[in-house]
């Protein structure tokens, strides 16, 4: 993950949680309050609730469960609550398999640091046992249609808190 970020000169907020066992409970909810408390992000990006993998549906729950959290003085953590909870974007799954998009994003431009990020991701690479198989991995979820841009008054500060990298200001 570290060097994953690392390519977007962001900082890596580990959970210590291993690949497989992520799971929607107390602790890992104020984990990741404490998180968002101290990033402090305006938007959050989440793997969606009819994701494939386990690990992404409980990372999708965690998502949105600490984004209220984090603005609840309810929830205590070492870090003081937000002002406001940041707006939850669910993201798209494999194939776009049970997802129905509002809108998409052109992300064409960062297609070469995402296709280095994702072979970074050394547990989903070992799956992938030739070069054809690795690059369906990685460009799988990448076709996508291009956005229509918001208003530069409206976009929103793209802050992406995910569970284990945090890339500050990417648009």
């Amino acid at each position: 993950m570290n060097v994953a970020a690392s390519l977007l000169g962001a900082e890596s907020y580990y959970g210590g949680v291993s690949d497989g066992t992520l799971a929607d409970d107390r602790p890992t909810r104020l984990l990741l309050t404490e998180i968002y408390r101290r990033f402090q992000p305006s938007l959050v990006l989440a793997h969606a609730p009819t994701d494939y993998h386990a690990d992404h549906r409980a990372a999708g729950a965690l998502a949105e469960v600490a984004s209220w959290f984090c603005a609840s003085r309810g929830q205590k953590t070492k870090s003081p609550p937000l002002p406001a909870a940041p707006a939850l974007w669910w993201m798209d799954t494999v194939n776009m398999s049970g997802f129905e998009p509002g809108f998409y994003v052109d992300i064409s431009a960062f297609m070469a640091v995402k296709e280095k990020m994702l072979g970074c991701h050394r547990s989903q690479m070992a799956r992938a046992t030739t070069v054809a198989s690795r690059r369906y991995l990685t460009l799988c979820a990448c076709k996508r249609k291009p956005a229509a841009r918001r208003p530069e008054s409206r976009q929103p500060k793209l802050s992406v808190p995910i569970l284990g990298i945090n890339a500050r200001e990417l648009g």
